[in-house]
């Protein structure tokens, strides 16, 4: 027993050696005293043993495995949870303030800060005196009042309950650099404690809410406007239609007392001088109309040309002394003294001028007033230049305060026992006004209500040479004796009128009713069978663009010399353009005028006799 590998006194292995294998003996005696012996070939020890270490090897490597898994799910979680906190620090930079409140317990705890008032708050503190503490800082009592309502104690337990949807509010914070917008939201975090938790948070919105608020203002603004723009368009339309009616039955009725009175020449006299007054009153109103549509398309354009002041003055008081005489009126010119008469500037604007401010003296002073018309030349501090003061002052009716603020505005009329007897819609203020900044100037009213009003137009103007006026003469008359024209118009009535109005001057009339007619005849006709063209713009088959751009594409002789003038009803300025584009020589505004036809045509043969 002795020779057994490492025997006890109970047990013991021995190894030997047989024929064929090699085998383990395992003696064991028991209490009894009998010894057993046990006999495992080596072979299945060393298999067993083998498949024990390939067993062991598998689950240290199922071992690695998993911790190997572990650590890259835990390096996962710790970027996530990484990625969350830098989430939650950028979303806190938002809000000035954090605090989570116990709503249940009446407690709250600072999770930030900014520090308002230049004091720092205590981490664990009571709800109600941090609200309060709040209420303090709001700019107005009665929002403050508001905040304390929206985010109290119950209202808070109703948010967590789900009873509400949220507390939210926008107040004025009271800061060192005057009052600021910030936003007040509570919000529950659920799971944290059996207790609800709630996050509420403050930011600083001033910027956003100055926005807004400025956004509002301007829909408010522009609701507004679009309001008083709809009312001011049914005033306009109400008044149009009152203003236009009133000539409009003037022409209708004295039509027809001249067409009853046909055996009575003066009569008839009379009543054609009468629809030609209420005729031109009407023009009058269009054209107001037109040019508050110039004004709004910033289209109205201003024409310079060597213009004498004394005569257009002179002109203007002539143009209204018979009305100021028939409501008996005195109109007067105070003699200006000019030392330099003859400017450059929009003759025709200024007329406009003149005319608008003569027109309401005569209309809004009562008999026996008086109304007077002056000019005085000023210095001005730009060399060549002059400032020159035009004033019209009357002894009518006035206007009060309150309307002389709003007197330039489109479509105002101060409402007074003359008001409803005085054809007008408002617009003459408005435009001379605009005339008056066009031009470079000034306009300014004084009125007392029973005494009268005084109006002072100031407009720069540049000297116009003096040399060019000692050496003009008096140009004749243009006559249109023997003139061959071609007219292109497709309203009958418009032709005959046309036509007849030519004739009567002398010349010899062709009336085509389109564009592709007048083409038509005029390369179907000789060299030299018509010395101009007159053409409408607006007709069937061809327009009057489209026919003047196929005459200048003809091969006719006098296809790119022959005069067209454009004589239409479209009178803006983008029409003048389009005409001359067209290759037209002039352009000629309806309703027709045969004294404006005259000059037109007589410019246009020139300007192509000079080309020649």
């Amino acid at each position: 027993l002795e020779m057994i590998s490492g025997f006890d006194g109970t047990r013991g292995r021995v190894l030997r050696e047989g024929e064929r294998d090699i085998y383990q003996d395992y003696y064991v005696i028991d209490a009894s005293g009998w010894t057993f012996i046990v006999t495992i070939p080596q072979a299945v020890i060393t298999r067993n043993a083998t498949i024990l270490f390939y067993i062991q090897i598998v689950l240290i490597g199922i071992f690695m495995a998993v911790v190997i898994f572990l650590s890259i799910q835990n390096y996962r979680r710790s970027l996530h949870s990484q990625k969350s906190v830098n989430c939650f620090e950028a979303l806190g930079q938002t809000y000035y303030c954090v605090v989570m409140v116990n709503a249940a317990r009446d407690t709250c705890e600072v999770l930030k800060q900014e520090l308002e008032d230049g004091k720092e708050w205590k981490n664990q503190q009571s709800y109600i005196r941090f609200l309060r503490r709040i209420q303090k800082t709001v700019h107005h009592q009665e929002v403050a009042e508001q905040l304390g309502e929206e985010f109290g104690i119950q209202q808070l337990l109703c948010l967590a309950r789900g009873e509400r949807d949220r507390c939210y509010m926008e107040y004025q914070r009271n800061c060192p650099d005057g009052p600021r917008w910030v936003s007040a939201e509570a919000f529950v975090v659920p799971g944290i404690q059996e207790a609800p938790v709630i996050i509420l948070a403050f930011r600083m919105i001033h910027t956003a809410k100055i926005a807004e608020l400025e956004k509002s203002q301007a829909l408010r603004d522009s609701l507004t406007s679009a309001h008083n723009a709809a009312q001011a368009k049914n005033d306009f339309l109400s008044r149009m239609s009152h203003d236009m009616r009133t000539p409009m039955n003037a022409v209708i009725g004295f039509t027809d007392l001249a067409r009853r009175s046909l055996q009575d020449p003066e009569k008839v006299s009379q009543c054609l001088d009468k629809v030609t007054a209420a005729s031109r009153q009407l023009l009058h109103l269009i054209n107001e109309v037109l040019d508050t549509a110039k004004i709004d398309q910033g289209k109205m354009e201003l024409v310079f040309s060597d213009t004498d002041l004394m005569q257009h003055m002179e002109s203007a008081v002539g143009f209204f002394s018979m009305q100021a005489q028939a409501g008996q009126l005195t109109l007067t010119l105070q003699p200006p003294v000019l030392e330099h008469p003859h400017v450059l500037t929009d003759a025709r604007r200024l007329d406009q001028i003149l005319n608008n401010l003569l027109s309401n003296a005569v209309k809004y002073t009562p008999a026996g007033g008086s109304i007077r018309l002056s000019l005085e030349e000023m210095h001005s501090d730009k060399p060549g230049w002059g400032m020159y003061r035009f004033t019209v002052s009357d002894t009518g009716i006035g206007m009060s305060k309150e309307f002389l603020s709003r007197i330039f505005l489109p479509f105002e009329r101060e409402d007074t026992t003359m008001t409803g007897k005085v054809s007008g819609v408002g617009l003459g203020m408005a435009i001379t006004h605009n005339i008056v900044q066009l031009m470079g100037g000034r306009i300014d009213v004084q009125s007392v209500q029973g005494e009268g009003s005084t109006f002072t137009v100031v407009l720069p103007c540049e000297f116009a040479g003096s040399e060019e006026h000692e050496s003009e003469q008096v140009v004749p008359e243009f006559s249109l004796d023997g003139l061959r024209l071609l007219l292109a118009e497709d309203n009958l009535l418009n032709m005959e009128i046309a036509a007849e109005l030519l004739e009567m001057e002398g010349a010899q009339v062709t009336a085509v009713e389109n564009g592709q007619l007048a083409v038509e005849c005029f390369c179907n006709t000789p060299p030299d069978s018509f010395d101009l063209i007159l053409m409408d713009i607006q007709m069937p088959v061809m327009d009057g663009y489209a026919a003047a751009r196929a005459i200048r594409q003809l091969n006719h002789p006098q296809a790119k010399t022959i005069p067209i003038l454009a004589m239409t009803a479209n009178a803006f300025a983008d029409d003048v353009i389009a005409a001359k584009e067209a290759g037209m020589n002039g352009h000629i505004a309806k309703p027709i005028d045969m004294t404006r036809i005259r000059e037109a045509i007589a410019a246009a043969l020139a300007e192509s006799a000079g080309k020649m």
